[in-house]
């Protein structure tokens, strides 16, 4: 796990300490798979609102997709 693509991607290109960016089971790598999913719609729900786009048809699109995101990774 700890030669993972991903961890040697953040050790090597952003410098992160190999103590920081290793994985050490199945568990522990989706439970930050699911932080930085649910993370991700709140920031882009953000942008949406301080850009006003939000009550737009785009706007509505984008809303219903990632709470469709968020239910179906829930309801696992």
């Amino acid at each position: 796990m700890g030669n993972a693509l991903g961890s040697n991607l953040l050790e090597g290109v952003l410098g992160a300490s190999p103590g920081l960016v290793e994985i050490r089971s199945v568990l522990e790598a989706i439970v930050i798979g699911a932080g930085l999913s649910l993370s991700s719609s709140a920031f882009v729900l953000q942008l949406l609102a301080e850009k006003g786009d939000l009550p737009t048809r785009y706007g509505s699109a984008t809303l219903g997709i990632l709470l469709m995101q968020v239910i179906v990774f829930l309801s696992r």
